[in-house]
């Protein structure tokens, strides 16, 4: 769409310039494959994905509500623990929640319902992306870690089918908005992650 072809425009010009005509950065979540990015002496791949330090993320909901007005200006808003633990570090997950907020009218922190907010958040992006039942059989392995996977290791680890199943995709997965993606590594966002937990027969976690 109008997006890719900004990004390939983008692209073009990095690529166009010369060794010590002047740096530009360009950060991403998204591991963009080296087809699209190849190796080059003007670019250099540096994969951003969780943020680990709350601060930020701190940062990043003060600005979402800020912009709705839900705190006045100069203001330092206590944020609750939990609110924390359900952005897990993912600045998506950030703005969405606050989105959220938002609409629901939740004007004081005091209000927040995590857990409606949470089924709120994951209804939100779910109505953007439809996933088929391949895309959601890989959801509910990867909902099984809590940590960054390693991706070679997990390939180790499966039964032949599924590691298959893994490769044909890692494509797919690495273009899902709520997974962050290293060169070699995945994480699911936690929101998600609970979500496709939540539907694996107990029996078989």
């Amino acid at each position: 769409g109008k997006d890719f072809t900004q990004l390939t425009l983008f692209r073009n010009a990095v690529y166009g310039l010369k060794t010590g005509q002047g740096k530009l950065i360009f950060l991403s979540d998204v591991r963009f494959s080296k087809q699209f990015f190849p190796d080059n002496p003007a670019v250099r791949r540096i994969v951003v994905g969780r943020i680990p330090d709350d601060r930020y993320i701190k940062h990043i909901l003060e600005y979402e509500m800020r912009k709705h007005d839900m705190i006045s200006p100069g203001s330092v808003p206590e944020l609750p623990d939990a609110l924390y633990e359900l952005v897990n570090g993912h600045p998506l997950t950030a703005k969405l929640c606050v989105d959220v907020m938002a609409r629901r009218g939740w004007d004081s922190l005091g209000d927040i319902a995590l857990g409606q907010m949470q089924d709120l958040v994951i209804r939100q992006l779910l109505e953007k992306i439809c996933l088929n039942h391949v895309e959601t059989q890989l959801m509910r392995i990867l909902s099984v870690f809590r940590t960054l996977i390693q991706v070679p290791r997990l390939e180790r680890c499966l039964p032949p089918q599924w590691k298959d199943l893994l490769h044909d995709n890692l494509d797919i997965l690495y273009k899902t908005p709520f997974i962050s993606a290293g060169e070699e590594t995945l994480e699911l966002t936690a929101v998600f992650r609970s979500y496709y937990y939540e539907q694996i027969p107990p029996e078989e976690r």
